[in-house]
């Protein structure tokens, strides 16, 4: 899942902007991916970032997420 999610960007993760990780960090969390122990951390290995990296990135999503749904109202 997590190649899938990488590869689906057209880039090596070595080429990623913080957008690229963001996208790739979305689509697994999606799909459930952080719910399986150790994830995080493969994760942050294949991406060259810290998983205290991913949980700030997390953070800002659904943070943006709640904003948005704020906003319908």
């Amino acid at each position: 899942m997590i190649e899938d999610a990488i590869r689906s960007t057209g880039k090596t993760a070595s080429e990623f902007s913080r957008d690229d990780k963001i996208a790739v960090i979305s689509y697994l969390d999606a799909r459930g991916a952080f719910l399986i122990r150790y994830s995080m951390e493969k994760v942050a290995s294949l991406l060259g970032i810290s998983k205290f990296s991913i949980y700030n990135y997390l953070n800002d999503m659904r943070a943006d997420a709640i904003t948005a749904e704020a906003a319908k109202l």
